[in-house]
Formats: C-alpha cells, sequence, structure tokens
C-alpha cells in the first residue's frame, strides 16, 4: 500500500485525516501499518482491494458506525478491542471524542495462502467474523510490533515475520470456529543447513524470506513454521542473531568503526545494531567491545 493512498483512506469534514506515523520497511515505500489519532464527527473511509484491515483501537471514546450503507454488522469498539476489515468495504463511523487506534494493512493473497496451509481452505478468508473482538494475544502482537517499530528502523525480512505471525493470528481470533491449524513438520536438516548456508554467504545483504523460502521449494509460511520448528527460532530471529555474532566478532578481532561493522553485519544502520545489542545483550556496542577487550 502506497502512501498515497493512505492520505485517502480516511476523510473527516472533507479534510484528509493524517497518520502519526507509518510502519513500512527500510527503503520501502510499501506502508505495513499506520497510527491515527483525532476527533471525527463523520469518518468515511474504503478499504482498498488487495488488502483487509485490522484496527486496533488504542483509547478513546466509544465509536460507533457500520461496515457498509446496506446495513452489515454495527460496532461499537472500546479500548484494546480489534476489528477487521475486508477489502473494498466501506466504513462509516463517528467518534465521539479522541480516539487514538491502530491500521495494520494485511495482504490479502498472503491470507489466502495462509488460510489454506492452516485450514486447508483458503475460502476462510472469505468468510472471516466482521465483529469486535478482545483476543489477547493478538493484541499483544500488535502492542508489541509498535514497540519494535518505534525502537528503530525495521528491515523487510522483520516485518515479513510480523505479517506472517498477524495473519495466524487474524485467522485464529475470526475465523468463527474453524479447525485448528494443522502442525507444521519440522524442517529438515538438508534444508536446513541450505538455508544456514544462504544467510551466512549473504550476511551483509538484504535477505528476503522468500529467497529463503525458494530453497526448500515450499511457500513463506509453510517454511517459516517449519524452520521455526526446526531452529526454534523463526527465520528472522535467526537472521538477526547471525548479524550480532557477526558484529560481535567484528568488534573484538578487529578496530572497525561502529558504522562500519554494521553495515558489513547487514544491519540496515549503527542505529539499528545499537538497538539490538541492548535488546539481548544489555549493553551498546561501544561497551560490549570496551568489556570484552579490557
Amino acid at each position: 500500500m502506497t502512501e498515497d493512498i493512505l492520505s485517502t483512506l480516511l476523510q473527516a469534514d472533507r479534510q484528509s485525516v493524517k497518520p502519526l506515523a507509518h510502519i513500512k520497511p527500510v527503503g520501502g515505500k510499501a506502508v505495513f501499518a499506520t497510527h491515527w489519532c483525532g476527533s471525527f464527527d463523520y469518518v468515511e473511509a474504503q478499504v482498498p482491494q488487495g488488502v483487509s484491515t485490522l484496527v486496533l483501537h488504542l483509547s478513546g471514546e466509544v465509536v460507533s458506525g457500520r461496515y457498509n450503507r446496506y446495513g452489515g454488522d454495527t460496532v461499537n469498539p472500546g479500548q484494546d478491542s480489534l476489528t477487521l476489515h475486508p477489502e473494498g468495504h466501506g466504513v462509516y463511523w463517528k467518534s465521539r471524542g479522541v480516539v487514538d487506534f491502530m491500521h495494520v494493512y494485511l495482504p490479502q493473497a498472503d491470507m489466502e495462502m495462509q488460510a489454506h496451509h492452516m485450514f486447508g481452505n483458503s475460502a476462510v478468508v472469505d468468510n472471516l467474523s466482521l465483529t469486535t473482538g478482545h483476543d489477547a494475544p493478538l493484541r499483544h502482537c500488535l502492542q508489541s510490533l509498535r514497540k519494535a517499530a518505534q525502537a528503530g528502523a525495521m528491515g523487510e525480512l522483520e516485518l515479513q515475520g510480523w505479517i506472517h505471525m498477524l495473519i495466524g493470528q487474524v485467522l485464529r481470533t475470526f475465523g468463527q470456529g474453524q479447525t485448528p491449524p494443522r502442525d507444521a513438520k519440522a524442517l529438515e536438516a538438508a534444508m536446513v543447513s541450505k538455508v544456514q548456508a544462504l544467510v551466512e554467504d549473504r550476511i551483509d545483504e538484504k535477505i528476503a524470506l522468500d529467497d529463503m523460502a525458494a530453497l526448500t521449494g515450499w511457500d513463506v509460511y509453510r517454511f517459516s513454521r517449519a524452520f521455526r520448528n526446526a531452529v526454534g527460532q523463526t527465520p528472522h530471529q535467526y537472521v538477526m542473531s547471525r548479524r550480532l555474532e557477526r558484529a560481535k566478532k567484528d568488534l573484538i578481532q578487529t578496530k572497525l568503526p561502529l558504522a562500519e561493522i554494521a553495515y558489513a553485519s547487514g544491519f540496515s544502520s549503527q542505529q539499528h545494531m545499537t538497538n539490538l545489542f541492548s535488546k539481548h545483550l544489555g549493553v551498546s556496542p561501544a561497551k560490549y567491545r570496551t568489556k570484552v577487550c579490557e
């Protein structure tokens, strides 16, 4: 979804409502999520073709409305509630005071693909419930996404991981009693080795989930689940762990500047590397180098 489309998604009093923040890959134009805040007497939004919009209502007065002008479900989402708006649906609502909410745009094709592997039926996506939900795991995923985005720039692989995780949660939450997901097999050792070799060879480059999955001949959703079952980490977590190890090695064995080490390890910036060091090791790269090399 482009920013041009996003800028016209919400119209209030004939004035475009500007999002407070975008979440999108580093250097990319596609927007994955937006954060909105405001008071709207009347809002009309058209969910674009190709995506479903998941809305997390963070705070504010009760919002009331309907999904289309011909009827549909009336929604009264409160704080921490969730609503799902399928592609092409019109949404009409108004607020009572300032409301704070987050939009996550989930590609329809990805939802259908994952539904096929979870339930054996991609048509599940066409029959998802549109009612307000209060699913704690899904809400936690969305809040974690916000924190991760606020902590620093996110790469495409990381966002792909978030999309995969959130779509699975959405299908469980709004699937109206569908059969529980089928267990995925673990990726065979030979395939794991191929993926690991790819990561090591391209550690300083962009690594896409599609590239990793292509080695196995599987789609990204089946691959992601099988890789996690085999390795104990998602593909993104594994790549980040290897980049951390590469950076730690360079910090100890070389006197290269921190920025150079960050890019050589595949991080999008020195700040990105610093954020991950602080999160996983509790120290900055500079302090890690000083401490280990004392």
